[in-house]
């Protein structure tokens, strides 16, 4: 098994890649095939092991009371009122840290009690008092038109080829558009949730983690031990989309075991995760685009404006340069600016692409209605001939996997048929992640403007697939993602604090 090549690797017993014979994909018995889902009855009967399903010897429920704005400390509160409430058995204050925050704690009061309902209550008690904040002054409607103000700067060019602002000038029609993209929340099923344990020096933690290393970190800095006497054990995630991979609620769960010598849950609301997210970055974009009086695309001139943190891109703010369409013209321009923004801000199902491939592919859909094109043939012209836009780098657009791509799912969508009278056919293509995907939504809309996806037809080239079950999973979980993003989810700020 693979515990076996393991030790092998291990022991640097390593086959020469050039001399090893794969076998035919006709031997192949499991590569490629849909497998049953093995944890599945464990799902069905209820008996799978979440983080809040942990259970130990004496254990202590903990809930939280966080900052409402990043930056703001504890001033005062009444742990004795909170002490009155039956079950309650410790209020514990966890020091804040020094800017930057980050992804660590952000200095908080907690209350350890018997149940979670005993926690809850207490922390309605405690009535803190919270210091002010330099990020009590955001405002996220007002951080969108000083986001839509940042067009008018030169910006930072990640990618000028040809002379795009002459090639505007001189085409036959052109067409702007701009774009928001508000902040998201991740919204897992289960909120975060992590235990922890400290017995003769060693600690323990079980957490809803993506990333076991990050976790162990997380709880070795939050008590300051070594972490090779930390082990983390990861439960089922509960959904995640990356919220899960930063240890700030294990780090919680660590200290908080420390400070009272039991073992403690530290138990999220739905209140608490959206308050103390990491959301996913909002942004502006800026769009102009030619096609000549052939119906070709003739210009692309594309400005980003982005958010940074101490002069940094935050996690999913930028662009690489090489993003399509541009990276197949002649003439295109691609710029960035960024503004400074306190709200904390962390992955979000692919970072970056998620923001940009809505906002490039509309405004491709812009451009093929603007040449009178049909939408298909307009990309797949762009695309041009069939070749790597990068030789030998398999995170590169490779132009002929993409037209492909584009072709099956119009295939397979019946692209081209006369629809009835309130629906239509949509397309959008887009590469990231070493992956081509092509997918085409049919809609209704009726006389009230109110919209209905009927069904969603997706073609992807990811190369060879290990788990064809797994693959299906996560295409058919991405396009409802993508339909609840679309459907004007959003995070709004006021003060520095969650609105809705």
């Amino acid at each position: 098994g693979f515990g076996e090549l393991a030790e092998e690797a291990a022991e640097g017993r390593l086959p020469d890649p050039k001399k090893v014979s794969l076998r035919p994909k006709t031997d192949l018995r499991y590569i490629g095939k849909t497998q049953p889902l093995l944890d599945a009855p464990l799902f069905v009967t209820g008996q799978a092991t979440y983080a809040a399903d942990v259970q130990l010897p004496g254990l202590l429920v903990a809930v939280v009371a966080r900052p409402p704005v990043v930056g703001a400390r504890v001033e005062r509160y009444d742990g004795e009122a909170a002490k009155k409430i039956p079950g309650v058995k410790a209020v514990v204050e966890i020091p804040a840290p020094l800017a930057p925050w980050g992804f660590k704690v952000w200095g908080a009061v907690a209350i350890l009690a018997d149940n979670t309902w005993a926690a809850l209550r207490g922390r309605e008690a405690l009535a803190i008092t919270w210091s002010g904040s330099s990020n009590a002054g955001y405002d996220s409607a007002a951080f969108r038109t000083e986001l839509e103000a940042a067009v008018a700067e030169p910006g930072e060019v990640r990618r000028s080829r040809g002379d795009a602002p002459d090639a505007l000038a001189k085409g036959s029609k052109t067409v702007e558009a701009t774009y928001y993209v508000p902040h998201l929340p991740h919204l897992p099923m289960e909120p975060p949730c992590a235990t922890a344990r400290l017995i003769d020096g060693k600690l323990e933690v079980w957490a809803c983690t993506q990333n076991p290393q990050t976790a162990q970190k997380s709880a070795a800095e939050a008590t300051g031990m070594d972490p090779k006497d930390v082990v983390a054990h990861v439960t089922f995630l509960g959904g995640a989309f990356g919220r899960k991979s930063k240890g700030d609620f294990i780090a919680e769960a660590a200290y908080l075991t420390k400070q009272v010598g039991a073992p403690v849950r530290v138990q999220w609301t739905r209140t608490d995760d959206i308050h103390n997210d990491f959301f996913r970055v909002g942004g502006f974009e800026q769009m102009k685009g030619a096609v000549d009086p052939s119906g070709k695309l003739a210009a692309w001139d594309q400005h980003y404006i982005g958010f940074s943190r101490g002069g940094r891109p935050v996690i999913g703010s930028g662009l690489r340069g090489n993003e399509l369409p541009q990276a197949v013209m002649k003439q295109a321009r691609v710029r960035q600016s960024f503004m400074e923004i306190a709200t904390n801000c962390g992955a979000w199902r692919a970072p970056g692409s998620n923001t940009n491939a809505f906002v490039e592919q509309s405004f491709l859909h812009e451009l093929a209605e603007l040449a009178g094109r049909d939408h298909v043939e307009f990309l797949i012209e762009l695309l041009g001939e069939r070749r790597w836009t990068d030789e030998g780098n398999v995170n590169a657009l490779n132009t002929g996997r993409a037209i492909d791509a584009i072709r099956l799912a119009a295939e397979k969508a019946g692209w081209g048929r006369k629809m009835p009278s309130g629906s239509a056919l949509g397309l959008a293509f887009y590469f990231c992640h070493a992956a081509h995907v092509a997918e085409i939504a049919e809609v209704t809309v009726d006389e009230g403007r109110n919209f209905r996806v009927d069904r969603v037809t997706v073609a992807v080239d990811v190369g060879p697939i290990i788990s064809m079950s797994g693959a299906i999973s996560q295409v058919q979980g991405s396009v409802v993602d993508g339909l609840s993003t679309m459907a004007l989810q959003q995070i709004t700020m006021k003060d520095g604090v969650i609105q809705e």
